[in-house]
Protein backbone atom coordinates (compact mmCIF):
# COMPACT_ATOMS: atom_id res chain seq x y z
CA UNK A 1 0.00 0.00 0.00
CA UNK A 2 2.58 2.37 0.34
CA UNK A 3 2.83 3.86 -3.35
CA UNK A 4 -0.74 3.76 -3.50
CA UNK A 5 -0.48 5.96 -0.23
CA UNK A 6 1.32 8.53 -1.91
CA UNK A 7 -0.44 8.28 -4.96
CA UNK A 8 -3.94 9.43 -2.36
CA UNK A 9 -1.83 12.29 -0.78
CA UNK A 10 -1.75 14.61 -4.06
CA UNK A 11 -4.61 13.29 -5.89
CA UNK A 12 -8.29 12.91 -5.32
CA UNK A 13 -8.90 10.21 -8.02
CA UNK A 14 -6.43 8.10 -9.16
CA UNK A 15 -5.96 8.22 -12.75
CA UNK A 16 -7.31 5.16 -15.05
CA UNK A 17 -3.25 4.54 -15.88
CA UNK A 18 -2.69 4.69 -12.09
CA UNK A 19 -5.57 2.10 -11.02
CA UNK A 20 -4.06 -0.54 -13.47
CA UNK A 21 -0.68 -0.07 -12.52
CA UNK A 22 -1.77 -0.36 -8.59
CA UNK A 23 -3.85 -3.62 -10.15
CA UNK A 24 -1.03 -5.05 -12.19
CA UNK A 25 1.31 -4.62 -9.14
CA UNK A 26 -1.16 -5.92 -6.46
CA UNK A 27 -1.98 -9.34 -9.12
CA UNK A 28 2.00 -9.32 -9.29
CA UNK A 29 2.10 -9.50 -5.56
CA UNK A 30 -0.64 -12.12 -5.04
CA UNK A 31 0.90 -14.34 -7.70
CA UNK A 32 4.24 -13.71 -5.87
CA UNK A 33 2.29 -14.95 -2.58
CA UNK A 34 0.55 -17.61 -4.40
CA UNK A 35 4.71 -19.18 -4.88
CA UNK A 36 5.08 -18.39 -1.20
CA UNK A 37 2.49 -19.79 0.25
CA UNK A 38 3.02 -23.48 -2.12
CA UNK A 39 6.80 -23.12 -1.19
CA UNK A 40 6.04 -22.86 2.85
CA UNK A 41 3.69 -25.92 2.55
CA UNK A 42 5.79 -28.10 0.51
CA UNK A 43 7.84 -27.51 3.74
CA UNK A 44 5.62 -27.94 5.82
CA UNK A 45 5.35 -31.75 3.88
CA UNK A 46 9.00 -32.20 3.73
CA UNK A 47 9.12 -31.60 7.44
CA UNK A 48 6.22 -33.84 8.63
CA UNK A 49 8.36 -37.13 6.24
CA UNK A 50 11.51 -36.12 7.78
CA UNK A 51 9.81 -36.78 11.21
CA UNK A 52 8.48 -40.17 10.36
CA UNK A 53 12.01 -41.06 9.29
CA UNK A 54 13.10 -39.83 12.24
CA UNK A 55 15.55 -37.27 10.87
CA UNK A 56 13.84 -34.70 12.72
CA UNK A 57 13.11 -35.57 16.64
CA UNK A 58 9.80 -34.85 18.03
CA UNK A 59 10.90 -31.41 19.48
CA UNK A 60 12.43 -30.16 16.51
CA UNK A 61 9.66 -31.28 14.75
CA UNK A 62 7.32 -28.95 17.03
CA UNK A 63 9.59 -25.79 16.83
CA UNK A 64 9.66 -25.99 13.02
CA UNK A 65 5.74 -26.99 12.55
CA UNK A 66 5.48 -23.79 14.68
CA UNK A 67 7.25 -21.57 12.83
CA UNK A 68 6.01 -23.08 9.64
CA UNK A 69 2.65 -22.75 10.66
CA UNK A 70 2.83 -18.86 11.63
CA UNK A 71 4.57 -18.44 8.36
CA UNK A 72 1.72 -19.76 6.40
CA UNK A 73 -0.92 -18.21 8.29
CA UNK A 74 0.94 -14.90 7.88
CA UNK A 75 1.26 -15.70 3.87
CA UNK A 76 -2.30 -16.40 3.98
CA UNK A 77 -3.34 -13.29 5.42
CA UNK A 78 -1.51 -11.25 3.31
CA UNK A 79 -3.26 -12.79 0.53
CA UNK A 80 -6.16 -12.03 1.45
CA UNK A 81 -5.67 -8.48 1.93
CA UNK A 82 -4.38 -8.51 -1.58
CA UNK A 83 -7.22 -9.76 -2.99
CA UNK A 84 -8.95 -7.37 -1.21
CA UNK A 85 -7.88 -4.18 -2.44
CA UNK A 86 -7.67 -5.48 -5.94
CA UNK A 87 -11.44 -5.82 -5.41
CA UNK A 88 -11.46 -1.77 -3.83
CA UNK A 89 -9.31 -1.23 -7.13
CA UNK A 90 -11.68 -3.07 -9.51
CA UNK A 91 -14.86 -1.07 -7.99
CA UNK A 92 -12.98 2.22 -8.57
CA UNK A 93 -11.99 1.63 -11.95
CA UNK A 94 -15.38 0.02 -13.08
CA UNK A 95 -17.86 1.57 -11.11
CA UNK A 96 -20.31 4.23 -12.17
CA UNK A 97 -18.74 7.90 -11.47
CA UNK A 98 -19.68 8.59 -7.72
CA UNK A 99 -21.69 5.66 -7.19
CA UNK A 100 -21.61 4.77 -3.91
CA UNK A 101 -20.13 1.67 -4.52
CA UNK A 102 -16.96 3.25 -6.08
CA UNK A 103 -17.10 5.69 -3.43
CA UNK A 104 -16.92 2.95 -0.25
CA UNK A 105 -14.10 1.13 -2.47
CA UNK A 106 -11.95 4.41 -2.44
CA UNK A 107 -12.90 5.24 1.28
CA UNK A 108 -11.30 1.24 2.13
CA UNK A 109 -8.70 1.94 0.12
CA UNK A 110 -7.85 5.28 1.85
CA UNK A 111 -8.58 4.01 5.07
CA UNK A 112 -6.48 0.70 4.95
CA UNK A 113 -3.65 3.76 3.46
CA UNK A 114 -4.06 5.71 6.48
CA UNK A 115 -3.88 2.81 8.75
CA UNK A 116 -0.40 1.33 7.40
CA UNK A 117 0.66 4.79 8.55
CA UNK A 118 2.54 4.66 12.20
CA UNK A 119 1.21 6.74 15.33
CA UNK A 120 3.62 9.31 14.52
CA UNK A 121 2.44 9.45 10.57
CA UNK A 122 -1.10 9.82 11.05
CA UNK A 123 -0.79 12.64 13.32
CA UNK A 124 1.65 14.76 12.21
CA UNK A 125 2.73 13.89 8.88
CA UNK A 126 1.35 15.62 5.55
CA UNK A 127 0.21 12.14 4.99
CA UNK A 128 -1.46 11.42 7.75
CA UNK A 129 -3.22 15.13 7.11
CA UNK A 130 -4.14 14.06 3.53
CA UNK A 131 -5.38 10.91 3.74
CA UNK A 132 -7.19 11.53 7.22
CA UNK A 133 -9.27 14.48 5.33
CA UNK A 134 -9.75 12.37 2.73
CA UNK A 135 -11.44 9.79 4.55
CA UNK A 136 -13.95 12.35 5.75
CA UNK A 137 -14.72 13.61 3.00
CA UNK A 138 -16.00 10.26 1.32
CA UNK A 139 -17.74 8.92 4.54
CA UNK A 140 -19.78 12.38 4.25
CA UNK A 141 -20.45 11.63 0.17
CA UNK A 142 -21.40 8.50 0.98
CA UNK A 143 -23.76 9.28 4.17
CA UNK A 144 -25.51 11.72 1.86
CA UNK A 145 -26.13 9.82 -0.36
CA UNK A 146 -27.48 7.12 2.04
CA UNK A 147 -29.75 9.75 3.22
CA UNK A 148 -31.05 10.84 -0.36
CA UNK A 149 -32.27 7.14 -0.51
CA UNK A 150 -33.37 7.03 3.14
CA UNK A 151 -30.73 5.19 4.70
CA UNK A 152 -29.93 5.91 8.39
CA UNK A 153 -26.86 3.80 8.66
CA UNK A 154 -24.80 7.09 8.67
CA UNK A 155 -25.51 9.55 10.88
CA UNK A 156 -25.45 13.79 8.85
CA UNK A 157 -24.83 15.05 12.23
CA UNK A 158 -21.15 15.00 11.25
CA UNK A 159 -21.44 16.84 8.32
CA UNK A 160 -20.26 20.39 9.43
CA UNK A 161 -17.32 18.91 11.76
CA UNK A 162 -16.32 17.43 8.22
CA UNK A 163 -16.57 19.97 6.18
CA UNK A 164 -14.92 22.35 8.22
CA UNK A 165 -12.01 19.75 8.31
CA UNK A 166 -11.59 20.36 3.82
CA UNK A 167 -11.76 23.83 4.84
CA UNK A 168 -9.20 23.82 7.43
CA UNK A 169 -6.75 21.54 5.12
CA UNK A 170 -7.13 23.71 2.33
CA UNK A 171 -6.29 26.83 4.60
CA UNK A 172 -3.10 25.55 5.41
CA UNK A 173 -2.63 24.48 1.60
CA UNK A 174 -3.11 27.87 0.74
CA UNK A 175 -0.93 29.19 3.75
CA UNK A 176 1.70 26.58 2.45
CA UNK A 177 1.21 27.74 -1.58
CA UNK A 178 3.42 30.95 -0.56
CA UNK A 179 6.15 29.21 0.38
CA UNK A 180 6.78 26.83 -2.33
CA UNK A 181 8.91 28.43 -5.39
CA UNK A 182 7.14 28.92 -8.85
CA UNK A 183 7.60 25.95 -11.21
CA UNK A 184 8.02 23.45 -8.56
CA UNK A 185 6.93 20.22 -8.07
CA UNK A 186 5.62 20.78 -4.51
CA UNK A 187 3.95 23.93 -5.95
CA UNK A 188 2.38 21.65 -8.60
CA UNK A 189 1.37 19.56 -5.80
CA UNK A 190 -0.12 21.32 -3.51
CA UNK A 191 -2.19 23.02 -5.92
CA UNK A 192 -4.00 20.25 -7.10
CA UNK A 193 -4.29 18.89 -3.59
CA UNK A 194 -6.43 22.17 -3.01
CA UNK A 195 -8.47 21.40 -6.08
CA UNK A 196 -8.97 18.16 -4.84
CA UNK A 197 -10.32 19.52 -1.30
CA UNK A 198 -12.28 22.50 -3.13
CA UNK A 199 -14.09 19.28 -5.06
CA UNK A 200 -15.07 17.37 -2.24
CA UNK A 201 -16.28 20.69 0.09
CA UNK A 202 -18.04 22.31 -3.04
CA UNK A 203 -19.58 18.53 -3.39
CA UNK A 204 -20.30 18.51 0.58
CA UNK A 205 -22.13 21.56 -0.11
CA UNK A 206 -24.33 20.68 -2.59
CA UNK A 207 -25.44 17.03 -1.00
CA UNK A 208 -25.83 18.23 2.22
CA UNK A 209 -27.91 21.60 1.53
CA UNK A 210 -30.08 19.23 -0.72
CA UNK A 211 -31.16 17.35 2.37
CA UNK A 212 -30.42 19.81 5.30
CA UNK A 213 -29.90 23.51 4.17
CA UNK A 214 -29.65 23.70 8.07
CA UNK A 215 -26.32 22.04 8.49
CA UNK A 216 -23.97 24.13 5.30
CA UNK A 217 -24.00 27.54 4.94
CA UNK A 218 -21.51 28.38 2.71
CA UNK A 219 -23.03 27.52 -1.12
CA UNK A 220 -20.68 29.11 -3.70
CA UNK A 221 -16.47 28.08 -4.59
CA UNK A 222 -16.43 32.31 -3.74
CA UNK A 223 -17.52 31.98 -0.10
CA UNK A 224 -14.44 29.77 0.53
CA UNK A 225 -11.45 31.16 2.79
CA UNK A 226 -8.67 32.83 0.09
Amino acid sequence: MADLTEKVLFEVRLSAEQLKAESDAVRKKQADLAVAIAKTRAEQKQLAQEFKTGAKTEAEYGVAAQALSEKLRAQTKEQAQASKTLENLTKVQNGATDSNDQLRAELALATAAYNALSKEERENSEAGKALQARTKALSLEIGANEQAVNDHRRSVGNYKGGFQELIKEMVKLQAQEKNLAQGSDALAQNQQRQIGFQIAAQRQVIKAQALRPDIITLSTPTDYPK
